[in-house]
């Protein structure tokens, strides 16, 4: 999150079904199986850092939304293969998508 912010941007937020469309286009030549996104657990639920918690979309793996209180996965991570959302451990060492 702080090279985005250093260049003024910050991670992806996915909210919508074109927006992970778009970030699985654009990382489609990366060499990772995830990338980051602003999505975080704060406060007893999910939120996008960066603000945009608008709508109801969700891309979790199986379908659910991931309860946090086990194994300390409080940050959001796209999985480029699954196409889909997972709770990741915050010191993992993933590349990122900035916006």
């Amino acid at each position: 999150m702080e090279h985005c912010r250093l260049h003024y941007m910050d991670l992806v937020s996915l909210s919508s079904e074109s927006a992970l469309t778009q970030t699985l286009q654009t990382s489609r030549e990366a060499q990772t199986d995830h990338v980051w996104t602003s999505l975080r657990y704060l406060a007893g639920r999910w939120l996008w850092v960066s603000g945009n918690n608008k709508g109801e979309y969700q891309a979790w793996s199986h379908g659910e939304t991931p309860q946090c209180s086990d194994r300390g996965r409080h940050c959001g991570a796209l999985s480029l293969e699954g196409q889909h959302w997972e709770s990741r451990d915050c010191v993992d060492k993933l590349s990122f998508v900035c916006y």
